[in-house]
């Protein structure tokens, strides 16, 4: 579990702080994006660039300052992961099959570490919020629940559908 907790890291240092985009696309950059520069997380981007983790917009930027969408974590997931497959239809109504995540949906779905929303969708382009961050990671990782509650002073707000999984990764460190 080493180095999927070092990529587990590092994927929630970035996520966490809601600031790094990780929009994936089929466009290879030829050079690094120009708009990483100076950004406090050049460096860990140009390694996922280089190691072919994360990618970019169709016009050669990142956007690193953007929030994380929902498809992007995934792709990033699977991608980080060695996640691969996606046999099967998708169970969410927004997910169409010309939609540049539905693959990456796909394979999130039949790892069984997503889920969607009670109204069967999955909300791709949606930020994704920390509390998801957690229960995707507590399952990548198989972390179970931890019964020790995070000490957060926000605590009260933390969902009870991301409790456990919240406090497993805090817990993981």
């Amino acid at each position: 579990m080493g180095r999927k907790m070092r990529n587990i890291k590092s994927i929630s240092a970035l996520v966490l702080t809601g600031v790094l985009i990780l929009a994936l696309s089929a466009f290879a950059f030829a050079e690094m994006p120009q708009d990483i520069k100076g950004h406090w997380a050049e460096k860990e981007i140009a390694k996922w660039v280089n190691k072919d983790l994360a990618g970019g917009y169709p016009d050669g930027t990142f956007k690193p300052g953007n929030n994380v969408s929902r498809a992007e974590f995934v792709a990033l997931a699977n991608r980080a992961f060695g996640i691969s497959g996606g046999e099967g239809e998708i169970n969410f109504s927004d997910v169409k099959d010309t939609d540049w995540y539905y693959g990456e949906v796909k394979k999130g779905e039949n790892a069984g570490y997503i889920g969607g929303y009670p109204d069967g969708t999955f909300k791709p382009n949606g930020n994704i919020s920390r509390q998801e961050v957690a229960s995707i990671m507590s399952r990548l990782l198989d972390l179970g629940a931890d019964a020790s509650k995070a000490d957060f002073t926000d605590a009260d707000k933390i969902a009870s559908w991301s409790e456990a999984a919240v406090n497993a990764v805090v817990a993981k460190g």
